[in-house]
């Protein structure tokens, strides 16, 4: 029998914050070595070891690091197909009647799980499609960004070198920042000022969809244990 393994995401700290910059200041510590990291689990471990202990938690958007888990855009329903029963493309994505797994050369809708703790956190990027980020269970604060404030938001400039976050990235490759926005060191990152005159934010409850164009840069954190699903669109 073959035991299937999923990468789950543990810990939230990879963002630069201002509460960070005095723990390490104080720790003497890096910014780059506080605990996240990613490990293979059994589904079932992974929701008995912390969805569940999640779920009975009444103010989860305190979840300490250790305890913030996360199976991120992951691919659940290609291996466990069956997940197609329980749910339906929303009418404006369907093109074929009932949910299937879209992979045409016309069309291509993938349906991503996302499925953690409270207090996950997704940090700013844009993606090269179009996201209709649909919730299911439990709630998420979604920050938005236009495109045209691609300048103020301190872009990572590559996977390799993770001490050197830039401005002004224009290719997908540099698309995301490491930056926290809800807990900004505005000394360090001042064009932020700028950006924040800018964004739109949003509560996302169970039901509710957001569109989220191709380009269009966003930060979400979960409110309390969460599911949700991501119909990545491109139209050719």
């Amino acid at each position: 029998m073959v035991i299937e393994l999923y990468p789950i995401e543990l810990g939230h700290n990879k963002l630069d914050s201002k509460t960070k910059k005095l723990q390490t200041t104080s720790n003497n510590d890096n910014i780059n070595s506080i605990d996240w990291s990613e490990k293979l689990m059994k589904l079932k471990d992974f929701i008995e070891e912390y969805m569940i202990p999640s779920s009975k938690d009444n103010d989860s958007t305190n979840t300490e690091s250790l305890k913030v888990t996360y199976l991120a855009q992951h691919g659940l329903i290609e291996q466990l197909p069956s997940l197609l029963n329980d749910f339906k493309f929303p009418l404006f994505l369907q093109t074929t009647g009932d949910a299937k797994v879209h992979e045409t050369e016309e069309e291509r809708i993938s349906p991503h799980i996302w499925l953690g703790t409270g207090n996950t956190i997704t940090p700013l990027h844009f993606d090269s499609y179009d996201n209709f980020l649909t919730q299911i269970v439990g709630y998420k604060y979604v920050r938005l960004y236009p495109q045209n404030q691609i300048s103020n938001l301190y872009l990572k400039k590559d996977e390799g070198d993770k001490n050197n976050l830039v401005k002004n990235s224009k290719t997908a490759q540099n698309n995301i920042s490491f930056v926290d926005f809800e807990d900004t060191d505005f000394e360090k990152y001042p064009l932020l000022n700028i950006a924040n005159q800018h964004y739109t934010e949003f509560i996302l409850a169970p039901g509710v969809i957001l569109f989220i164009p191709s380009g269009y840069f966003h930060h979400v954190r979960s409110l309390s244990t969460s599911l949700s699903l991501s119909f990545c669109f491109i139209k050719k």
